[in-house]
This record gives C-alpha cells, structure tokens and sequence, in this order.
C-alpha cells in the first residue's frame, strides 16, 4: 500500500468502549478517511493549478503513488 494512504488510515482509527468497560472495539472510520483523501485531492489540485501543470488528474494519481 502506498505509504501516503497508509499515514491517512493510521489517522482514520476509532474506539468505541463498551459498557461494562471490558471490551474495546476498534475501526477504521471510513467516512473520515474518503475526507481526508478527497482533501489531500483537492490540496493537489489546487498546488497543481498554482503551478500551472496541465495534468492534474496524473498529478494526483503521482501524489498517491498510483499507476496509470
């Protein structure tokens, strides 16, 4: 996995406690994460945009390690 999702997930984790205090469960809180992707996106283009690249689409897809 590349390793700017992987800093995003660690962000991404929540417990919840039971009741009875005993049992702790935890998650990856999915809606925060597609937030901070679609943050870091937006950042991109934007930083992309500023400096005049024409491909912000692979600008993106290079800032997350992704292939095209």
């Amino acid at each position: 996995m590349n390793e700017r999702i992987k800093e995003l997930k660690d962000q991404c984790w929540v417990e919840k406690h039971w009741d009875n205090g005993m049992w702790i469960e935890k998650h990856i809180d999915l809606e925060l994460f597609a937030e901070l992707i679609v943050r870091q996106c937006a950042n991109r283009a934007t930083w992309a945009q500023d400096t005049n690249e024409e491909d912000i689409g692979g600008e993106i897809l290079k800032h997350f390690g992704v292939e095209e």
